[in-house]
């Protein structure tokens, strides 16, 4: 048996195809204009946040570049003023070097000058002590030496001797002795004298004189007197 379908099997009485769905709940205009909003508040806050999160960022990230320019730029600066100091220093320390040389120097100039002038003083005083030697200085002369009486055979000789001081300084301790002797030939023998010698002061200038009395040990024989007049013998002071 077929049975033809004009239509739907069961209909209900006022009822479509589409209330046989299950429909969601209904939302009404008012809401979901407020959802709308909400959300679009929360994503504008959203968008605020990150955008001012993003301005931080952006401003921190240009404060680190300043710091670190700045770091930079001290950096720098510290670098130069380092250098600029060690350039000081090198040209403080080539000064001091100069200085301590041109001291040096000095200081040898100073003990050249000094050994110099100390040679000039010594010499001045060698020639001042020489200059007051020589003004102080005796000059004992013999003025005369003659016969006291004419030679005669049987008389012991005698002949008498002046001194003079013709110097500046006084002849201190004078020794005042002679020897007298009648030989072929003059040969002075210093032997021991008789008396012994006087000793004395004798004072510049020449006006006091200082006698020196000397005899022959033994008298003149003839034959003397002979030889002496032949020129054979010699009667010598």
């Amino acid at each position: 048996m077929l049975l033809e379908s004009r239509g739907p099997l069961i209909e209900l009485a006022g009822m479509s195809e589409r209330d046989y769905l299950i429909q969601p709940p209904r939302i009404s205009r008012l809401k979901r204009i407020g959802a709308d909003r909400i959300l679009g508040v929360a994503a504008l806050i959203v968008a605020s946040s990150a955008a001012i999160f993003s301005g931080l960022q952006y401003r921190a990230a240009n404060r680190q570049a300043d710091i670190a320019e700045q770091a930079r730029k001290d950096a720098k600066k510290a670098s130069d003023d380092q250098a600029k100091d060690v350039e000081r220093s090198r040209a403080a320390a080539e000064k001091s070097a100069a200085a301590a040389e041109n001291l040096a120097a000095g200081m040898e100039r100073s003990a050249k000058a000094a050994e110099s002038s100390a040679n000039a003083g010594l010499d001045a005083l060698a020639l001042n002590r020489r200059a007051l030697i020589l003004s102080n200085q005796p000059n004992v002369i013999a003025v005369n030496s003659r016969l006291s009486m004419q030679l005669t055979a049987g008389a012991v000789p005698e002949v008498n001797t002046q001194f003079a001081n013709f110097g500046k300084g006084i002849a201190s301790k004078l020794q005042n002795r002679g020897w007298i002797s009648v030989l072929p030939k003059r040969v002075f023998t210093y032997g021991p004298i008789d008396p012994p010698p006087s000793i004395t002061d004798l004072a510049p200038g020449g006006a006091n004189l200082l006698n020196l009395a000397l005899k022959l040990p033994f008298p003149l024989t003839a034959e003397m007197l002979t030889k002496i007049g032949g020129a054979a013998l010699t009667l010598y002071v």
